[in-house]
């Protein structure tokens, strides 16, 4: 008898606790999930995988009570879910813990806090019911201690305990270890073996390929809002898994790959900031580094630092020179230039289409401290032209144009600052595919006129199409570089799970 089978027979006869039988979720005309199955038994640790966009964060909502179903139907240990969605707890990475509070004030928020005949609350009472919550949990903690002062991993195991103390039967956890160092990462699977040994059933939803081998008894991997493979982990590779995983798409690059022969554009060495590092790192110039991986292994960290939005410590070099921006005006003034994917942060959509591409003085169009306002309008007419930006007119404002277009007008802006440099983050989110293929292809002509170009993302195929070679980063560091015929899609994404190709 395997050991799930063995843990499932020493468990009270029942219904599956999540038992998702055809379920249909649409978004506007954008199918969701196409007819999800899907079984959570007593006792058992099934993980949820597949690519972003793949469904698991729909069903999830669903299961949490923020999305309804359209079709099928939903059951928790036998009874409509609706009814009984008491009996999950949902462990997301925000943990919804106060830091400035003790652990038994955070259990507090949760179960209530009981009052003795004085009407003051029983602190002492508290605390004990608290640790042995976590006590259940395999977990030796002081309740006084207050949350600030935990490891990341005690902080999520703080939040596991809270959520089983009123009793549920089934945690949900999304990727509970995305920004967890590796030290803490063993500590966490531990207690949740732990909880399935004492008939706890947990979800567990993670892109960590050989950490969801190492612990799920069954692995489903989601595909197209279905569920296209459920087995066990002996059943399946890291590599098969990434396999499904992807499906038989790999991307092409747009761009020509080639080792790059230039001057060293950026040169970083020692670089340390916020849980990321030590990196060192050279792009040259005319040449596009991808830094791919999971969410939180740290690979946008080197373009906010070295724009100037985060600290820091290391040395750079731009064009041999020595460079430290601590402000985004000491990164311009550099030759580094930054684009991001918060179009909401990078521009003011109040204003209009020209006002936004000369937002930056140093490159306005002016005779003295006069701005004219024709110079300003046949300059950003050139520029409009120049960059594909669709729109009726510079006097137009920026919050009538489509995603892609306004994106193109930051791009547009930073480039026009001449920079030797440019730091792209998740550069076409929200963008569709047409703008997306003029997006690359305008760096694409920056980067044949010398342009050096680092970007960061996590979707695979901007990182494939994109760039002459790829950085995968795990955990702060980088793990491995893909060149030439490595960086596909699938080897992207193989990679970043820690999968590793026969």
């Amino acid at each position: 008898m395997t050991e799930i089978a063995q843990r499932q027979h020493d468990q009270p006869p029942g219904p599956p606790l999540i038992d998702a039988r055809q379920v249909v979720k649409y978004f506007g005309p954008t199918c969701a999930l196409a007819g999800l199955d899907l079984r959570l038994e007593i006792g058992e640790i099934h993980a949820l995988v597949g690519r972003n966009g793949a469904g698991k964060s729909t069903f999830i909502k669903i299961l949490a009570g923020l999305h309804d179903h359209d079709h099928g139907t939903i059951e928790i240990r036998g009874q409509p879910l609706d009814r009984s969605r008491n009996q999950l707890a949902f462990i997301h990475q925000d943990l919804g813990l106060v830091g400035a509070m003790s652990v038994a004030d955070n259990f507090g928020l949760v179960a209530g806090f009981d009052t003795g005949r004085s009407g003051l609350v029983a602190d002492r009472c508290l605390r004990r019911e608290t640790a042995a919550s976590l006590a259940a949990l395999g977990v030796e903690l002081d309740p006084r201690m207050l949350v600030s002062e935990l490891s990341p991993s005690d902080r999520t195991l703080v939040a596991i305990a809270r959520a089983l103390h009123r009793d549920a039967r089934a945690v949900v956890l999304d990727e509970p270890t995305a920004s967890l160092p590796a030290a803490d990462v063993a500590r966490l699977l531990n207690a949740l073996r732990h909880l399935r040994d004492r008939g706890v059933g947990v979800l567990y939803v993670s892109h960590r390929l050989a950490e969801v081998r190492a612990l799920a008894d069954r692995i489903t991997v989601l595909r197209g809002g279905v569920a296209e493979l459920t087995v066990r982990p002996d059943e399946v590779s890291e590599s098969e898994l990434a396999t499904s995983i992807m499906g038989a798409t790999v991307a092409r690059a747009v761009r020509t790959r080639r080792a790059r022969q230039g001057e060293i554009a950026l040169r970083v060495r020692g670089f340390v900031a916020d849980g990321v590092g030590p990196l060192d790192i050279d792009v040259k110039a005319g040449e596009v580094v991808g830094c791919a991986g999971l969410r939180g292994a740290g690979q946008s960290m080197l373009g906010r630092a070295l724009y100037g939005l985060l600290d820091w410590s290391g040395v750079a070099e731009v064009g041999g020179a020595p460079y430290r921006a601590t402000a985004t005006a000491d990164a311009l003034r550099a030759g580094v230039a930054y684009v991001g994917g918060d179009r909401g942060a990078s521009v003011a959509a109040q204003l209009t289409v020209a006002e936004n591409l000369l937002i930056n003085p140093r490159h306005a169009p002016s005779g003295g401290w006069r701005v004219s306002p024709r110079r300003e309008r046949a300059v950003a007419t050139e520029l409009i032209e120049r960059y594909g930006i669709r729109t009726p007119g510079p006097g137009s404002p920026l919050a009538a144009l489509s995603g892609g277009n306004a994106q193109k007008v930051v791009l547009a802006r930073a480039l026009e600052t001449a920079p030797r440099v440019l730091l792209l983050e998740e550069p076409t989110s929200g963008v569709d595919v047409g703008a997306r293929a003029d997006f690359y292809r305008l760096i694409d002509d920056a980067c044949q006129r010398g342009l050096a170009v680092v970007l960061a993302s996590s979707d695979e195929e901007e990182v494939c199409e994109m760039s002459d070679r790829v950085l995968v980063f795990e955990r702060g560091v980088v793990r491995r570089q893909l060149t030439t015929d490595a960086a596909t899609v699938k080897g992207v994404a193989a990679a970043a799970m820690g999968a590793v190709e026969p």
